[in-house]
């Protein structure tokens, strides 16, 4: 798959995991992947209803985030490298979060997800373009 049509397709997702992310973020916080993360790993689940705030300013951020990428996959090669470092910026940060002491109380099962689905994008990215 092109890496401009990777781009754009991750764009698209993200804008509607902001929407899902904004409307139920239980779907989100009690998906499939979460749940089976936070049992073999012991990581906490966030509770979608604890902070409402939260869960629409990341709603925020993701669809932005989402927005940059459609745009990027529509101005050509100059573009990419910015959006693969920062889904790999996104997923180490995410990951080393995780890693923290657990007196931090910082890790989450929904990070550890999200930091290897931003990995696995990257890689596919890399795969595509370098």
């Amino acid at each position: 798959m092109p890496s401009d049509v990777l781009l754009q397709y991750k764009g698209i997702s993200d804008v509607l995991f902001a929407l899902t992310l904004a409307i139920k973020p239980q779907y989100i916080y009690a998906s499939l992947p979460v749940r089976i993360v936070a049992f073999v790993t012991g990581w906490p689940s966030f509770d979608a209803n604890t902070a409402p705030a939260f869960n629409q300013a990341l709603a925020c951020m993701t669809a932005t985030m989402g927005v940059g990428h459609i745009v990027a996959s529509q101005q050509g090669p100059a573009a990419r490298p910015a959006f693969y470092w920062m889904n790999i910026t996104w997923a180490i940060l995410s990951f080393l979060t995780c890693i923290l002491p657990s007196s931090y109380d910082l890790g989450s099962a929904y990070l550890i997800v999200n930091s290897i689905a931003h990995a696995l994008f990257a890689f596919l990215m890399y795969l595509s373009d370098f």
